[in-house]
């Protein structure tokens, strides 16, 4: 039991002389209600994430339009293929590093080949983040509620991040990767456990290049807050292993690595209507709340252990949003690129929401009388932080695929397989396999390749589709796009025979997120 001041004894034998309510029992039905409200708002979105995955694992077909291609490369993989070879109609890597491919084709040749084994890497790592999120909130506050509020933060970003919690794509497994570097950086201060944080940074790395942003500003907390070999061990550790992977992955594919790692990107053009939008609609435009909470751990002030949190999660923001801002400037990128940053944004903002309402989570019995100032603060916090809570409502139901779209996926299935020769999809992956016909690349791996000009492969890779459209080499071509292949001559080779889906199916057969677009021009020889 604390002892209570004299002044407050007094105040509250006056409180019962004029049968006033108790200001203990004011702020402990204050807290109560917060809790709760943050509680529930939180397990719904963390519900809504699992649920969805449950139900969206299983669909045999795309639910983002790049997922087959995905899986062709996983494929590639089990099959003993290189993926990083010359640019041919047959194979275009994607711009990515290959440990999400290798991981995943371990878990595909237990399951089966497919969107089953990359999905659920992805799910997994998804709850990694989430776990995370937990452990290191509690750590920092010792409040369950808080910890688990920065849960159900991040979960509530499924939707504006591109609903990418469950897809075959390799962001997730790069965003848990770089944060368990970032927990074990926090946690550790001994060398070796800097080394492993190191580790795990170089497997983000290896996973997806922007990786190396969130490591380097992550290195500067420990060479400026550890001690003797424990400063430099995570950033050594990082640089060596990155540097001799880059070289070996070279040497053994024989110089394509890097064409695809490092040279092509710096080929494209980027996009500067994002360069400002980046910070006023990705990230201000839907996480204001948590960015202004987040300000308040970031400010150092207050007591050393305050300073060297601040400065440990401030590195962490600036690392993610370099690399959430060098991914989205590149032409193509997607929502998804600012998913690092948005889990940057919820822990911080959790931190924040501790800080400025620590009168409401600190779960002590007894309680002394703050002033009306420190109360007001407390609810206009906790009242923002539920306002972004249903600023981020969706429908879940959007996010599902029908009944009639799994019977389109079967319709186009069997038009392919109408075509006793090759049919290329131009923009759709695996559904050749599906069908019992070849691989090709896939729609925007052909176009990183076209759109870098004055590159070799540029013209290599055009004067090899403008052959195979005059040699007929396909029985059919079916296009998301009629226009898609226009430079390149079709119109003089091919004819549009019609269209896949029936008038009555206009809404059928789309992905649920991602490009909104399907096969659907079909292209027979003239």
């Amino acid at each position: 039991m604390r002892q209570r001041s004299h002044a407050f004894n007094k105040y509250c034998k006056r409180c019962a002389r004029r049968k006033h309510v108790h200001p203990n029992a004011i702020v402990r039905i204050l807290r109560g209600c917060s809790r709760v409200v943050l509680l529930l708002a939180s397990a719904y979105y963390l519900a809504v994430v699992i649920v969805l995955a449950v139900l969206r694992i299983p669909y045999k077909f795309e639910l983002e339009r790049v997922e087959g291609s995905i899986v062709d490369q996983i494929a590639r993989v089990l099959h003993g293929l290189p993926i990083f070879v010359e640019p041919s109609l047959e194979q275009i890597a994607y711009l990515y590093t290959p440990l999400y491919y290798y991981v995943s084709a371990l878990a595909s040749s237990i399951l089966g080949l497919g969107f089953t084994a990359p999905r659920l890497i992805t799910f997994a790592s998804t709850l990694g983040c989430l776990g995370l999120s937990y452990l290191l909130v509690f750590r920092e506050t010792k409040s369950r509620v808080c910890a688990f509020v920065s849960v159900g933060l991040f979960s509530a970003t499924f939707r504006i991040g591109g609903a990418w919690f469950d897809l075959a794509r390799v962001d997730m497994l790069y965003v848990f990767l770089a944060f368990l570097g970032l927990f074990l950086t926090r946690v550790t201060r001994r060398p070796w456990g800097q080394a492993w944080a190191g580790v795990a940074f170089f497997l983000a790395f290896f996973t997806k290049q922007p990786a190396a942003f969130i490591a380097v500003a992550a290195a500067i907390y420990p060479a400026s807050y550890l001690r003797g070999w424990a400063r430099i061990s995570m950033l050594s550790t990082f640089c060596v292993l990155a540097i001799a992977s880059t070289w070996l992955m070279d040497q053994l594919t024989g110089g394509w690595y890097w064409y695809y790692v490092v040279h092509l990107g710096s080929l494209h053009e980027m996009r500067e209507g994002v360069l400002f939008q980046f910070w006023t609609r990705d990230l201000m435009g839907t996480m204001s709340i948590p960015c202004l909470l987040s300000c308040v751990v970031f400010w150092p002030r207050g007591t050393p252990e305050e300073k060297e949190r601040a400065a440990f999660f401030g590195l962490w923001f600036l690392g993610a949003c370099a690399a959430s801002w060098s991914a989205r400037l590149h032409t193509g990128g997607y929502i998804n690129t600012v998913i690092p940053a948005y889990l940057a944004v919820c822990v911080a903002g959790t931190l924040g929401l501790h800080r400025m309402s620590r009168y409401y989570f600190d779960g002590h019995d007894n309680l002394s009388v703050p002033s009306i100032r420190g109360h007001a603060v407390s609810v206009a916090v906790i009242g923002l932080l539920m306002a972004h809570f249903v600023a981020s409502y969706y429908n879940p139901l959007t996010q599902l695929p029908s009944r009639d779209d799994e019977r389109g996926g079967e319709k186009l299935l069997r038009v392919i397989q109408s075509f006793p020769g090759e049919v290329y999809l131009a923009d759709h992956g695996f559904l050749h396999t599906m069908a019992g016909k070849g691989t090709y690349a896939q729609g925007l791996t052909v176009w990183d390749i076209l759109r870098a000009d004055g590159d070799i492969q540029q013209r290599r890779l055009a004067t090899e589709i403008r052959e195979a459209l005059a040699l007929r080499r396909f029985d059919a071509i079916i296009l998301d796009d009629e226009q898609w292949f226009e430079e390149l001559d079709l119109d003089r080779h091919y004819r549009l025979a019609g269209r896949v889906f029936a008038p009555e199916e206009a809404h059928v057969f789309y992905p649920v997120t991602g490009g909104h677009t399907r096969p659907d021009y079909l292209f027979v020889p003239r």
